[in-house]
């Protein structure tokens, strides 16, 4: 009788999702490579209208409690405004935004780049940061332009996440998490050339250990990640300090997210699913 109560209610869900679909109500927006896993400055949009595409939301009340059916979670330590500030779109990567979708299957850009093994995240100011196997955190204008990069010392495999300070936060195969900057272009000039990307500037940066997964960040602004030494990681939003680690065993990159309780789940190649509690104790 569980089962079948559990089925109708899913079904009757899916009827509801249906409906708010048909109406033009923005219920789901999800990037491509959202299913891949192991995810400063104000920033120009390169002249590009593509902006006002996604929309306008307001601003979370940051004095509300976060309700028990919530499907996204605390998200207070993710950048406000951002349409998609992580992988997954919110701290229980529900795959939600309050953002209005395309509502055409039309590409408007592509721009070839070694950038298959994480996913992108998008700023407020729209910029889309993505890393590269070459070792790039690039910030993409709307329009499809590189308008800023940072060279790591490897690989980024990881997704980046924007936080409510206005960094990008990612995990490098060189063994860092970075906290990133955005930094204006500079003038073309008067010969009217293309000055090209303008080089980001890394905030601050803590030695941990490879990084694949693709971090989180908690309501408090701390951020969790993974690394291929087996832990978790607990880091403070301005990277000042390591807060805990636990042990998962985890090899694999497996990616975290954070309930409305603050207990974070993360998977493990050990074959095990972990519920880690905010003081870092497994519980």
């Amino acid at each position: 009788m569980r089962l079948r109560s559990h089925a109708m209610r899913v079904a009757a869900l899916r009827q509801l999702l249906v409906v708010a679909a048909a109406l033009g109500t923005p219920v789901v927006a999800a990037l491509a490579a959202c299913a891949a896993d192991d995810p400063g400055g104000t920033a120009s949009d390169g002249g590009s209208s593509d902006a006002s595409l996604l929309g306008e939301s307001a601003p979370p009340d940051g004095e509300a409690g976060v309700p028990a059916g919530e499907v996204c979670g605390d998200a207070r330590g993710l950048e406000v405004g951002s349409p998609w500030p992580l992988r997954g779109g919110c701290p229980k990567r529900g795959g939600v935004s309050a953002k209005a979708g395309p509502s055409a299957a039309s590409v408007k850009w592509s721009l070839p780049l070694l950038a298959g093994d994480g996913s992108p995240a998008i700023g407020a100011d729209h910029v889309v940061w993505v890393g590269t196997t070459e070792g790039d955190l690039l910030a993409i204008s709307p329009g499809g332009a590189i308008v800023g990069s940072l060279r790591t010392g490897g690989a980024v495999q990881s997704s980046p996440a924007r936080t409510a300070s206005g960094l990008t936060v990612v995990g490098g195969l060189d063994g860092k998490l970075y906290g990133v900057v955005r930094t204006e272009p500079v003038d073309a000039g008067a010969d009217g050339g293309d000055a090209g990307p303008a080089p980001n500037r890394a905030a601050w940066t803590r030695a941990l250990a490879p990084i694949a997964s693709s971090p989180v960040v908690g309501g408090d602004g701390t951020i969790y990640v993974g690394t291929s030494d087996g832990k978790l990681v607990a880091v403070a939003g301005d990277g000042a300090a390591v807060k805990w680690s636990a042990t998962t065993n985890d090899t694999a990159g497996s990616s975290p997210s954070i309930a409305n309780d603050g207990t974070i789940y993360v998977g493990s190649s050990d074959k095990k699913l972990y519920a880690i509690a905010p003081d870092g104790n497994v519980k």
